[in-house]
């Protein structure tokens, strides 16, 4: 099991790998936050839900951290960054999810640092994991994204990043990860020296419940790409890029494949 350890700092429950509670602590009681600490030394800025800054490792060699700032969504926009203090903080449950995902040899981003600022009946809430290196999220690799400057991949690497998507859909459910989020933007394709991979992130409301008692996968994995699908669709509408009617099958085919 990953080891971590509770810690607080003015007003903030701190959950930390040993080896960045230091710099945690210290970033909470010099700025108040680890956002607005990241903010301070960011080299670059990352864009989701809101800006997530993006610092070299703090603790010497290492992947660089990136850090996210929690934030509604949906009907409940108009918190912005409040969450109702009830069960346990969104940065604890992704944490720990993370951690039982890794077990379960799910790629997904290193948690370094979980952390919670309660005031009243709210709390706000970040959370710090390792950048994914060379890494552009599903919608990018076969939409392209203007913003950025990104255009689609090739033929030939989109086919595979499909492949492997499927294969984590797959495992997910062989396993019984359940992720009520699972589309284009929470999957993260990388190349590296190893080739080609991907990575499961936005974790906070991802459950893991074991496998399925009968033992069947084909029934859950098939809506689990449906809703893929349909996010890609809604993210073409806004897009330069399009997926091919091929494309669409590699993704509808992988419920009955194998």
């Amino acid at each position: 099991m990953e080891s971590f350890e509770l810690v607080r700092a003015r007003d903030a429950h701190i959950v930390s790998r040993p080896e960045a509670t230091a710099w945690a602590r210290q970033a909470v009681c010099d700025h108040g936050s680890l956002y607005r600490a990241a903010h301070e030394v960011a080299t670059h800025i990352l864009h989701g839900r809101g800006p997530v800054p993006v610092l070299a490792s703090p603790i010497g060699d290492g992947l660089p951290w990136v850090v996210r700032h929690y934030r509604r969504g949906g009907w409940a926009r108009f918190l912005n960054d409040r969450f109702l203090r009830l069960g346990k903080p969104r940065c604890l449950q992704e944490l720990e999810t993370s951690a039982r995902l890794r077990e379960l040899n799910i790629v997904t981003p290193r948690v370094l640092v979980a952390a919670s600022y309660p005031a009243g009946p709210f709390y706000r809430a970040d959370l710090i994991t390792e950048l994914v290196p060379q890494a552009s999220d599903l919608a990018d690799v076969l939409l392209g994204n203007a913003e950025i400057s990104a255009h689609p991949w090739g033929p030939e690497q989109r086919e595979e990043a499909i492949a492997r998507t499927v294969d984590l859909a797959r495992r997910m459910v062989t396993v019984g990860v359940h992720h009520p989020d699972f589309n284009a933007k929470n999957i993260l394709v990388s190349r590296g020296p190893d080739g080609m991979r991907v990575s499961l992130i936005d974790l906070d409301r991802c459950r893991v419940t074991g496998p399925s008692a009968s033992g069947r996968i084909e029934p859950l994995l098939e809506p689990l790409l449906r809703r893929l699908i349909r996010s890609i669709r809604k993210l073409e509408r806004a897009r330069s890029g399009s997926v091919t009617d091929h494309e669409i099958g590699l993704l509808q085919g992988g419920a009955s494949s194998r």
